[in-house]
């Protein structure tokens, strides 16, 4: 996931179909951390706090760039 989120970040040259393309990266690339629901209809979380600031570490030793409001 970390590779992923800072490819996506990155200026980069593609071929889409049959022309070159410059792309200036996707600033807005993060992570999604997901759950499910059991057989009750509650929301249980896949991941645990300590998950979380793993991620955060993860991202941040790759620099990866940060998002901290609701519209990333």
């Amino acid at each position: 996931m970390p590779n992923a989120i800072y490819s996506a970040q990155q200026k980069h040259q593609f071929i889409h179909r049959g022309v070159e393309v410059m792309s200036d990266g996707d600033q807005l690339s993060h992570a999604i951390l997901r759950g499910a629901v059991d057989q009750y209809g509650t929301n249980i979380p896949n991941y645990h706090y300590e998950d979380i600031h793993r991620v955060i570490d993860v991202s941040r030793k790759r620099f990866i760039k940060p998002c901290y409001h609701n519209r990333c």
